[in-house]
């Protein structure tokens, strides 16, 4: 009897448990908050909490409007950075408010 590797067997056990979806949002949700701290630096990329990600929308939100509004004029920029370090093409728009 072979043994396979860890590192081979756990992607495949959380996919049979149907955990992948969560790990791939908290993935991308993380991602998010790196990837706009090196964009905008760490004291003001706080002022925005990345909620959720549902079929490619990511939710952000923010109690700071010109967060909001800064965030939004730089959608695509922002949206191709996280994908870049994703990866893949796995977020597809942006919902900016205050959630």
């Amino acid at each position: 009897m072979s043994f396979e590797p860890i590192k081979r067997l756990l992607p495949k056990s959380m996919e049979n448990a149907g955990w992948k979806p969560q790990i791939d949002a908290m993935q991308i949700l993380d991602t998010a908050k790196k990837v706009l701290n090196g964009l905008w630096g760490e004291e003001k990329a706080s002022r925005v909490t990345f909620v959720s990600v549902k079929d490619g929308c990511l939710k952000a939100s923010s109690k700071s409007g010109a967060a909001i509004q800064e965030l939004k004029v730089n959608e695509v920029r922002f949206l191709n950075e996280v994908n870049r370090a994703l990866g893949a093409k796995k977020v597809i728009s942006l919902k900016a408010g205050r959630f």
